[in-house]
């Protein structure tokens, strides 16, 4: 049973400032902050109805807030994200040569839990309120350098004609990828915490 119908849009703030200074006329550096929060998210509680853990209790109905019920999906819009980042960028370009290394270090957290209902909401107590459990999110990538660069090909630039059509202003260009990985989420078959 759904409680609120509206369905609510969730709402998204962003913002960034960023200072960048020219080394000389061929390098430039910029640093940048960029932060973000998401609120009224869908968290799509799988079960509402779940009793508080009790690994030494010996009936579980009873210990639901509903004990007249079993399972009960609620959909609800409580759920929180916040995403903050340091990010720094270096340029440099020549007259046929370009390299761009950029370096970010960010935080991703949020008090849902994966996508959307995708086992949503996996907060061991689902009625603690909106603040009681937050972790990084599966998006949370805490580390990432990329590194990017363009060649111009110097051979064939004074060709004309068909052979000049076919072999001058080719470009040799790459980006590499480093980052750290998504955090692991250690899950435990059975009910442990008699749920």
């Amino acid at each position: 049973v759904e409680v609120d119908r509206q369905h609510p849009d969730g709402y998204y703030q962003n913002w960034n400032t960023s200072i960048g200074y020219e080394l000389s006329p061929r390098d430039v550096v910029e640093v940048r902050y960029v932060g973000a929060r998401g609120s009224g998210l869908d968290t799509s509680m799988v079960n509402w109805n779940s009793p508080d853990p009790d690994p030494n209790a010996t009936d579980i109905q009873s210990r639901r807030p509903y004990p007249q019920f079993a399972k009960i999906r609620m959909w609800a819009h409580d759920g929180s994200s916040t995403y903050r980042s340091l990010q720094a960028q270096y340029k440099r370009s020549v007259a046929s040569q370009s390299i761009t290394v950029a370096y970010t270090l960010g935080q991703n957290r949020d008090n849902q839990a994966e996508g959307l209902n995708n086992n949503r909401s996996r907060r061991q107590n689902p009625r603690g309120g909106v603040d009681s459990e937050w972790a990084d999110s599966v998006a949370d990538i805490r580390h990432r350098l990329v590194v990017g660069w363009v060649w111009d090909l110097p051979f064939g630039s004074n060709l004309t004609g068909l052979s000049g059509l076919l072999v001058k202003g080719w470009q040799v260009s790459g980006i590499g990828t480093f980052q750290s990985g998504s955090p692991l989420f250690i899950t435990q078959d059975g009910d442990v915490l008699n749920t």
